[in-house]
């Protein structure tokens, strides 16, 4: 049991010194510094030590200590009294001066307050040793070593000191300080010794030029009534200042027990050695110092002369303080300048700074009563670009300062600044070429330091007000009542970096403590018409804006009680409270009219918000309702481990955003702090059933590990595509995996058994399954769909989802059958590969075979008004207008006007092989096969090759000519070109019948041979003969073909004839041997109809039509032979 409580006491030690040792570490280090100490021990002992401390930063260790001892007197501290042995290490490295980080703190809420330092009185150390320093190369330009020895004591009214270093490196450096003082019979003692090789620490420390060899003394020893110290320095052997110090007292004074000292020195020599040659001419080579001050028992102090006198300046004067250090009498001068005018380099660090002349003048005497006077005055300044051609500040006023009596010193300072140019352009431009300033300061012997009627004015800006100064011990703290106006702050743009405008008035009244960081302000603002440069802003500061903050900072933290903003586009409210883990805000905020910054639309948009603080972090409730019944809000805890935040939004119809799409959005989610980022779930719903579901977690990284899930409707294309129609639901189901990027995201997007028509194109689509693979920035596409005339469609292939869209779809046609009643009948099978950007570039290519195909010539449009004109909709109905442009009867004219623009360009490579294509229409019979290369471009489409006639007919009034020539061509669109030829010759005739164009709209020409006219070219074909030698009859049936070939079905002639003999149906026609026949038929009721056929033969026929249902029709016939037939008929029409 002993042995095992010996253990647990060993290990208690241990743990103990581990817990110091790292305490220790933890004091000493800070931002950037680390700090290690290795083998602390003896810390409850008389002698502590450790064998190394080390302290690095991001670039390593910079300072080092082995072996470091401290033998001290502990019992000695109950005493009060510090007492040491012993100090010493055997080496202190300090490789080079440690980096400082830069920090950009945010302060605390709270102020710190201020506090002077508490510093130790008493001290008693025996020996300080240190073997062996060493300095690095970065801190003096070269490695130094030397060593230190010292002893300290200040005890019983005596102090004594001794401190010796050498350096160890082989260079010459010896330093020496050895002082003392005995109070009880007033003996100082002063020895200083500096005496270095070229090169030494001493020189590089003050960088004098040249690092010359150094020599500097300084030895005194004597009473204080009789002492004489001298001073010496020398740098390379030559003396370089010389002079004493003399300490001394006067008889005592009859009535006094002690004398009045009095304090010499006389300095004097060539130090421009010493100094930069640019700094040389200032102080000449013979500077001189003399200064006399006696000390009076009652403590008054008499400066009876002090000078100073270099080459190009000098300073002269005297100064008495009575004993209660108030002034008696000064009168002091300074005057820089050079004898003939030029400008005087000063001997300031950092740029160049020139003047040409320098005064100061300070003049008070209380016998000739408490008038003050004090005058500062420059002139041609110029430092660093900067310059000012004349600076003088001047006070008037009065001094009281007698003994005994409170003192006090008031008077008039006037400032006044002309020709002032700064470099800096912006701040040149800011604050103009001239500034004055004039105040009343008045002081009173332990009170505030007041400035009243404190003006500072610019060209047209200016500073006016009040303000009070207390002392340091206060923190400066300051009272103040200011007001700042600027009737034009475009001055200030360039400094800004952004164009400002308008006028600005700001008031500040409260107390302000600088060094304590606390303060109590009430701020008041004012700007007209402000401008920033930024648009949104510039119009909601249009107008006057009033501002109002009432602020304070204390030890308890930061508190805003009012705010107060109000202009006619804002209104704010809010207050705040703020310290550590106790903070509250509040703030109530309108935008009058959101159209101020989102013209399209209207309404007020209002927000109010509260946000408290606990030791577990920030909580906030906050809701807005915006235009159109619009709302938001959050609510919970957004800060901290345990941050939870609920949210939600709903706007009740997004046709004020999307103006094609009716109906409500809203969402509803939470966001959960994880350990790693935030956990997030959120529902959204919209118009039409639209919803999706979003669950996953958002990384403190950025990255993303969420999936989204739900439905949308692909009616909602509809205002998108019209006059196409879109209809079926839509399903998605992805993933976000990574950064916030497209090849993050994976999972499928679908459609089953939706459907499209585009009534234009007199397409329609079927049962459309759709399905969208996601991965890796591309999306892998899968889509069929029927096509409702016949067939089928189906494209498939990647699409990337990058860059130009880079893609590579398969399209597959199978049977798929287009109709156009009026134009074209067919039916198409194939692929095509669209392989390429997209965007612009990607080929098109592949094979169509297209198979039994009928191509219709369709009718002129011959009537007898002819064409209809134009119709201007007069007051159209909505549903008339929506009927019509969903047609395409309606062209937008910015739409024509940019239809002709061209757009990305896609190669072609397309074969379309088509067997058999028949035209028919206006008596034309014809049967064409071939096959066409489409190539060039989307823009510029060039195709090759044709389909040629294999056969065909041209039947005109029952005469029919074979086609000599046929063809079908693309040229430059994919409306057919169609060219056909007949002809008949007679033994001294040839005629032709040309028919050529576009497919809806071809033109027919007669051609002969000899050249005759069209009328008699048809009188050929037609009837074999000349136009001279047809019969009436024979005329009309002229008339007749030839409104067949122009596409209507006869002329005005016949029908004029059937209205005057009011009959239903009348037709003339005549056959290859001139025989002309009549057919005249009329309704006897609603269902029975009777016609009768005579002939220029004789033959005739007389037929009876009976309608017995509207499917169901008998019909009988009897001709001029005798012959009669009776039959039922049964038709039905689709």
């Amino acid at each position: 049991m002993f042995c095992l409580g010996c253990a647990n006491a060993g290990l208690a030690q241990e743990d103990d010194r581990g817990f110091l040792t790292r305490k220790i570490e933890e004091a000493l280090a800070g931002a950037g510094r680390d700090v290690r100490l290795e083998g602390f021990r003896g810390v409850l002992t008389s002698e502590a030590s450790f064998d190394s401390l080390t302290i690095a930063d991001e670039d390593g260790i910079w300072l080092s200590l082995t072996d470091v001892v401290l033998d001290w007197k502990r019992s000695a501290l109950l005493r009060g009294r510090f007492e040491v042995n012993t100090l010493s290490a055997k080496s202190l490295d300090l490789k080079r001066i440690p980096k400082t980080e830069e920090q950009a703190e945010v302060p605390d809420a709270e102020a710190s307050g201020f506090s002077l330092p508490e510093l130790p009185v008493a001290i008693n150390i025996a020996e300080f040793r240190v073997d062996e320093i060493t300095l690095g190369e970065p801190i003096l330009g070269e490695a130094v070593a030397l060593s230190i020895t010292a002893s300290a004591r200040l005890e019983d009214g005596e102090f004594e000191t001794d401190l010796n270093a050498e350096r160890t490196d082989g260079k010459m450096g010896r330093f020496l300080i050895d002082a003392s003082f005995e109070q009880a019979t007033e003996t100082l003692a002063v020895k200083l010794e500096v005496v270095e090789d070229s090169g030494g620490i001493a020189v590089r420390l003050m960088n004098l030029p040249g690092h010359p060899e150094l020599d500097l003394t300084v030895d005194g020893t004597g009473v204080l009534s009789d002492f004489v110290a001298q001073i010496a320095l020398a740098a390379n052997n030559e003396p370089r200042l010389t002079g004493q110090v003399k300490l001394s007292a006067e008889p005592v004074a009859e009535g006094q027990t002690k004398p009045a000292r009095r304090i010499q020195a006389q300095l004097g020599g060539d130090i421009a050695a010493l100094l930069a040659p640019q700094y040389q001419p200032f102080f000449g080579d013979d500077i001189a110092l003399d200064v006399d001050v006696h000390t009076a028992v009652d403590g008054s102090i008499d400066v009876r002369a002090f000078s100073l006198a270099a080459q190009q300046a000098n300073l002269d004067g005297q100064v008495r303080l009575n004993s209660d250090y108030w002034p008696v009498f000064m009168d002091v001068d300074a005057k820089i300048g050079h004898p003939d005018g030029d400008a005087v380099l000063l001997p300031l660090g950092g740029p160049e700074t020139y003047v040409s002349a320098m005064d100061l003048s300070v003049q008070f005497d209380a016998a000739d009563g408490d008038s003050l006077n004090a005058v500062f005055d420059v002139r041609d300044v110029s430092r660093d670009g900067n310059e000012v051609s004349q600076a003088q500040v001047e006070m008037v006023g009065n001094l009281h300062g007698e003994v005994g009596h409170v003192g006090q010193v008031v008077g008039d300072v006037t400032a006044a600044v002309t020709g002032l140019r700064l470099a800096d352009s912006s701040l040149r431009e800011a604050v103009g070429s001239q500034l004055n300033v004039s105040t009343n300061v008045n002081y009173i012997e332990g009170q505030p330091v007041r400035l009243s009627d404190l003006v500072a004015t610019g060209v047209d800006y200016g500073v006016r007000g009040r303000v009070i100064i207390n002392d340091p011990a206060s923190g400066l703290l300051t009272r103040l009542n200011v007001q700042v106006d600027a009737q034009d702050i475009s001055r200030f743009s360039a400094l800004a970096d952004r164009a400002l405008a308008g006028a600005v008035a700001v008031s500040v009244a409260g107390e302000v403590a600088p060094l304590a960081g606390t303060f109590d302000v009430e701020v008041k603002g004012r700007s007209d018409d402000l401008k920033v440069d930024q648009a949104q802003a510039d119009i909601l500061m249009a107008g006057r804006t009033q501002l109002d903050i009432i602020a304070s900072r204390t030890t308890e933290g930061f508190k805003v009680s009012k705010l107060d903003l109000s202009n006619p586009a804002l209104q704010a409210k809010g207050q705040a409270d703020l310290s550590s883990g106790d903070s509250q805000v509040q703030l109530d905020a309108t935008l009058r009219d959101i159209s101020l910054l989102a013209p399209e639309y209207t309404g007020s948009l209002s927000v109010k918000a509260q946000a408290e603080e606990d030791a577990n972090g920030w909580s906030v409730d906050a809701s807005a309702d915006g235009p159109y019944a619009s709302r938001a809000m959050v609510k919970g805890r957004v800060t901290g481990p345990d941050a939870d935040v609920d949210f939600e939004a709903s706007l009740p119809d997004i046709r004020v955003f999307v103006p094609q799409i009716p109906g409500p959005l809203s969402t509803k989610g939470n966001a959960k702090k994880a350990a790693n980022g935030w956990q997030v779930s959120l529902n959204a719903d919209g118009p039409s059933g639209t919803k999706a579901d979003v669950s996953g977690l958002v990384a403190d990284s950025g990255d993303l590990d969420i999936e989204i899930v739900g439905t949308a409707p692909l009616g909602l294309s509809a205002p998108f595509l019209k006059p196409r129609v879109l209809q079926g639901p839509a399903t998605f189901d992805l993933s976000v995996n990574g950064p916030p990027a497209l090849s993050s995201v994976s999972g499928t997007i679908g459609t089953a058994g939706a459907t499209f028509s585009a009534p234009n194109l007199r397409l329609a689509l079927s049962n459309i399954n759709t399905n969208v693979t996601l991965s890796g920035a591309s999306a892998n596409v899968d889509v069929s769909a029927a096509v409702e005339n016949g067939g089928s469609l189906k494209v498939s292939g990647p699409i990337g989802l990058t860059g130009g869209l880079n893609s590579d779809l398969d399209i597959q046609l199978a049977g798929v059958k287009l109709i156009d009643p009026s134009l074209y009948e067919t039916v198409l099978d194939g692929t095509i590969s669209v392989n390429g950007a997209l965007t612009g570039g990607a080929q098109i290519a592949g094979r169509i075979d297209v198979g039994q195909t009928e191509i219709k010539v369709p009718a002129s449009g011959l009537s007898a008004i002819g064409d209809i004109p134009e119709i201007q909709h007069v007051a159209e109905p909505a549903p008339v207008h929506l009927t019509r442009e969903r047609a395409g009867l309606i062209q937008d004219e910015d739409a024509e006007a940019s239809s002709g623009a061209a757009g990305p360009a896609y190669p072609l490579a397309i074969t379309v092989n088509a067997p058999r294509i028949f035209v028919r229409g206006r008596g034309l019979d014809a049967e064409l096969g071939g096959q066409l290369q489409i190539k060039g471009t989307t823009n510029n489409i060039i195709s090759s090759g044709r389909f040629d006639l294999i056969r065909g007919r041209l039947d005109i009034l029952a005469k029919r000519f074979t086609l000599d020539e046929g063809i079908i061509q693309l040229q430059g669109s994919f409306l057919p070109y169609v060219r056909f030829v007949t002809s008949n010759t007679t033994q001294d005739f040839t005629a032709k019948i040309i028919l050529e164009g576009p497919v809806d709209d071809p033109e027919i020409t007669l051609e002969s041979t000899p050249d005759a006219p069209d009328d008699e070219i048809l009188a050929q074909l037609m009837f074999g003969q000349s136009v001279s030698d047809m019969s009436a009859f024979q005329a009309l049936r002229l008339a007749s073909a030839v409104a067949v070939l122009a596409g209507g079905s006869g002329i005005n002639v016949i029908k004029n004839l059937r209205t005057g003999f009011g009959l239903d149906n009348l037709d003339i026609t005549t056959d290859e041997e001139g025989v002309t026949q009549f057919e005249a038929g009329k309704y006897l009721t609603e269902n029975i109809y009777t016609e009768v056929t005579a002939g220029t033969d004789g033959s005739s026929e007389v037929s009876l039509n009976i309608d017995l249902t509207k499917s169901l029709t008998a019909k009988g016939a009897v001709d001029d032979e005798g012959d009669s037939s009776v039959g039922l008929f049964f038709e039905r029409d689709y």
